[in-house]
């Protein structure tokens, strides 16, 4: 994938102990632009990544086969599913626990939720680069 970069130990992880978490948050340009922060939090991800630019769903906007397989290989799953609208869509990827909590809380994103700076949520501790992009985030937020 051009410009965009998903290593199989990465997928791997994602897998580890069970719980699938979203792929695209490890979209490494998608990382870097969340922080930038939005205009709109309709396709930002609850943990605050963009999902418009994750080439799963630029895969499935577009009913691009090849992108749809490049992205398949690189995250050692099927091209047949890599079929997702967004996070916040009735049609995502992945369903993780940031997702479970902030749809419970009525919450835009993870960035938005009051308890943001002590959360303990797994994912956090799993991928601190996420962390850092949601608490980039809510620093826009407030400023």
């Amino acid at each position: 994938m051009k410009g965009t970069t998903m290593h199989a130990n990465h997928r791997r992880e994602l897998l580890a102990g069970g719980t699938a978490f979203v792929a695209c948050c490890f979209c490494r340009s998608t990382m870097a632009r969340a922080s930038e922060g939005p205009r709109s939090f309709d396709m930002i991800a609850y943990c605050g990544l963009d999902c418009a630019k994750c080439p799963a769903y630029q895969a499935t906007i577009k009913n691009d086969d090849a992108l749809r397989a490049e992205v398949a290989a690189g995250w050692k799953m099927k091209p047949e599913q890599i079929d997702c609208l967004g996070c916040k869509s009735a049609k995502p990827l992945f369903n993780c626990s940031l997702k479970k909590c902030a749809t419970k809380r009525g919450l835009k994103t993870c960035a938005h939720c009051p308890d943001f700076p002590t959360c303990k949520d797994e994912q956090w501790s799993k991928y601190p680069k996420l962390r850092e992009t949601a608490e980039a985030m809510r620093k826009t937020l407030a400023g």
